[in-house]
């Protein structure tokens, strides 16, 4: 959003409460999410498209089309391969304890999670 200029607000909740609190506010229980004047878009890739046709410049996508098809590619990988281990390792983290904390709103982008603990994971529906 930085990148487009557009102004905006970023809400963390602690791990135990984001997957419910995605779910009530957005339908859907990963991040990331955001909401444009009432609109509720969810998930990197569509977060991306709708950046574009609001702010159409600076582009976040190459202008060349198979450089565009690589990034594409890229996301799609991140989704359906990346994600899920990611999710996995998140849950283990989660179950321990160890990212808990209380919910923030602040500018910007938020920081990278916690590595798991030695306690033994407990089941994450994340």
């Amino acid at each position: 959003m930085s990148i487009k200029g557009l102004s905006y607000r970023v809400t963390e909740w602690p791990p135990p409460l984001h997957a419910p609190m995605q779910f009530v506010l957005f339908g859907v229980r990963t991040v990331p999410a955001l909401e444009l004047d009432g609109e509720k878009v969810s998930g990197s890739r569509a977060i991306m498209r709708r950046l574009e046709q609001l702010a159409p410049e600076p582009s976040l996508f190459p202008a060349d089309p198979a450089a565009r098809a690589r990034v594409e590619e890229a996301e799609r990988w991140g989704d359906e391969v990346f994600q899920p281990v990611a999710r996995s390792r998140h849950c283990l983290v989660s179950s321990t304890g160890s990212t808990a904390g209380s919910r923030t709103e602040r500018s910007g982008t938020p920081s990278a999670p916690t590595p798991p603990t030695s306690r033994s994971p407990r089941r994450c529906d994340c």
